[in-house]
């Protein structure tokens, strides 16, 4: 999926790069948490169970604890909460607005609405 998306970038000459790929739990598995290439967010559960871990389990701040595995560690990042910018002058780089902005390409899938950051900043999953 992401050759295929950088490909068509290319074609359509668009320079930038992927910067991080969404993905429902149609396609985590280990090897595509870990592969080569862009940052990944790849939900691990259906969305109702995503939902309700992030409910059960609260969410994270900073890294994933030393020695997480990598299903843990995906986990924890979908569980992070994502601060907005405090203002439009002072972009962070998960913001829309920086100039370090990358390209983001996503499955057909729900991860995006899967994602406790994105339904605690007001996205919706359906």
């Amino acid at each position: 999926m992401v050759a295929a998306a950088q490909a068509a970038l290319d074609a359509a000459g668009i320079a930038d790069p992927i910067g991080v790929v969404l993905a429902d739990a149609g396609y985590w598995s280990e090897d595509n948490a870990t592969a080569e290439g862009p940052d990944r967010l790849i939900a691990t559960l259906k969305d109702y169970k995503q939902r309700r871990a992030a409910r059960e389990l609260g969410t994270t701040t900073g890294l994933p604890p030393d020695g997480a595995s990598v299903l843990d560690a995906m986990e924890h990042r979908l569980r992070t909460l994502m601060a907005p910018p405090s203002t439009p002058s002072d972009p962070t780089p998960s913001s829309p607005s920086s100039a370090t902005t990358k390209r983001t390409v996503g499955s057909a899938g729900s991860a995006a609405g899967a994602c406790p950051p994105c339904a605690a900043n007001g996205r919706s999953s359906t």
